[in-house]
């Protein structure tokens, strides 16, 4: 069987419009479906995501099948209790 190779990459704000698209294939189905343009991330701004990308302590990364970007996680930090993070995937 030949394994496949699962690594992560830290995205940065030049990826912006990636992340937009990925936010866009994930979430269409359910924006579609309930019209939901106040909570589903398919209608998130590019400001948002810059707010977010930049907010401290809150990292995406692209999750990389054999160097191909399949999914992406964004990474929350708690910053007064280091134990724990929140994670959001897409």
């Amino acid at each position: 069987m030949d394994a496949k190779k699962i690594a992560f990459k830290l995205a940065s704000v030049s990826d912006i419009n990636k992340i937009i698209r990925m936010y866009q294939r994930g979430f269409k189905i359910l924006f579609e479906t309930y019209h939901d343009t106040e909570t589903n991330p398919y209608m998130e701004s590019k400001d948002d995501l810059y707010r977010k990308i930049n907010q401290k302590d809150s990292y995406y990364y692209f999750i990389l099948q054999d160097q191909h970007e399949v999914g992406l996680i964004r990474v929350m930090l708690d910053s007064e209790d280091t134990t724990h993070a929140k994670f959001h995937q897409f």
